[in-house]
């Protein structure tokens, strides 16, 4: 029924709102996606990843390489939920600080690497994460130099849900 699904939508929103701060350093609360998953890369209309597996081994590599190279990394996101279409749109933005030897290689000073994407979650009738379809990503070592406004997709959505507006998470 509308109302399970909502509830159901709720837990997802929730738990994408508690992991994308801790993303880098914790595995994520997958039991909100199918077991069918798919990953879409955004140079990439097919999917790169499938099945459930597949993509907890994505976020085990993303932590062994934040492990390995970040000294210390913020996370900080935005989501809007369009239930009527079931999906969430995060807009996420990463802060990292490079271990050492790699700050001197790069000079004396260098500044943190910003990271700044979309990610799109299309979900089930059951208000499970069906596709993770990452649209947009930019990298950039100044601050400033991010975008203010996000690709027209982001901007283009159907009327938000009432129940469920724009809500935030981590440090913005």
């Amino acid at each position: 029924s509308a109302d399970n699904f909502h509830v159901r939508l709720g837990r997802t929103v929730s738990v994408l709102r508690a992991d994308y701060p801790r993303l880098l350093e914790h595995a994520p609360d997958l039991s909100i996606c199918s077991r069918d998953i798919e990953f879409h890369r955004a140079d990439q209309e097919s999917a790169s990843i499938r099945g459930i597996e597949a993509y907890s081994r994505l976020f085990d590599a993303l932590r062994l390489a934040t492990l390995t190279t970040v000294a210390h990394s913020e996370v900080s996101c935005r989501l809007v939920v369009v239930s009527e279409a079931q999906i969430i749109r995060v807009r996420w933005h990463a802060q990292l600080y490079l271990r050492l030897p790699l700050p001197p290689l790069l000079g004396a000073n260098a500044a943190p690497l910003y990271v700044d994407g979309v990610s799109i979650y299309e979900l089930d009738d059951r208000a499970r994460v069906r596709v993770h379809r990452l649209e947009y990503v930019q990298r950039t070592h100044e601050f400033e130099s991010l975008p203010t406004s996000l690709p027209a997709r982001w901007d283009h959505a159907p009327q938000l849900s009432a129940d469920l507006p724009h809500t935030s998470c981590g440090r913005e």
